[in-house]
């Protein structure tokens, strides 16, 4: 059983169906994962039917493309790196918790951007 989560739910059904089309269990949960609350609600809700096994965090990290550093102003030269770090740290502290609870667990992230 997968659980897909994020903010778009038309592409989240996309990835639900392929899942599906192979004969897998898919569920979507349209997310933001910069409001802790909600990322705890969805983990506890996931661990609810059974556990977690694997998280994997693949969140886009808003880069600025197409702007020279030198022309980058310093709010949309970090707006990556603080979406990021702050993705993976209430996503992680979410799911860690049902994972040790389990003694068992997993924690990937895809590091970059596009």
């Amino acid at each position: 059983m997968v659980h897909v989560a994020g903010r778009t739910r038309a592409t989240l059904e996309q990835v639900a169906e392929r899942i599906r089309d192979e004969g897998g269990t898919a569920h979507v949960a349209p997310l933001d994962v910069l409001d802790p609350a909600r990322a705890q609600a969805h983990a506890d809700a996931v661990a609810a039917t059974g556990g977690i096994d694997i998280c994997f965090n693949a969140t886009s990290n808003d880069d600025v493309q197409g702007t020279e550093l030198v022309g980058l102003p310093f709010e949309d030269f970090m707006r990556p790196v603080t979406k990021s770090v702050t993705a993976h740290f209430n996503i992680s502290t979410a799911v860690a918790p049902h994972m040790i609870e389990r003694r068992r667990g997993v924690i990937l992230v895809m590091a970059g951007g596009r």
